[in-house]
């Protein structure tokens, strides 16, 4: 690994990687293994969105991956990913001519 790499990278990037593969693994799995349905984790959503909680779906991989989800966008706004996207929205676009 680069010098300069390491100097900036610290144990909170590592934790930004391992969420997002978390979330992201735990997604595909419940996508190509799981019994989840569409229409239950749409419902269960819905339920939420209108203030009629309804149980989730019973699957643990569900759940996991629904509560790594939060984990992340809890962590988001205190990670160096905030400023990535900082970056995006705050870009200016200069017109050379």
């Amino acid at each position: 690994m680069l010098p300069y790499v390491r100097e900036i990278s610290g144990a909170s990037d590592y934790v930004d990687i391992v969420l997002l593969m978390a979330v992201f693994l735990s997604g595909d799995y419940m996508r190509f293994f799981s019994n989840v349905t569409l229409d239950e984790t749409r419902a269960f959503f819905m339920s939420l969105a209108t203030f009629t909680p309804k149980p989730p779906p019973g699957e643990p991989i569900f759940l996991l991956h629904f509560f790594l989800a939060q984990i992340f966008l809890m962590y988001l706004p205190f990670s160096k990913l905030m400023h990535f996207i900082g970056l995006l929205i705050n870009q200016k676009i200069t017109v050379t001519g």
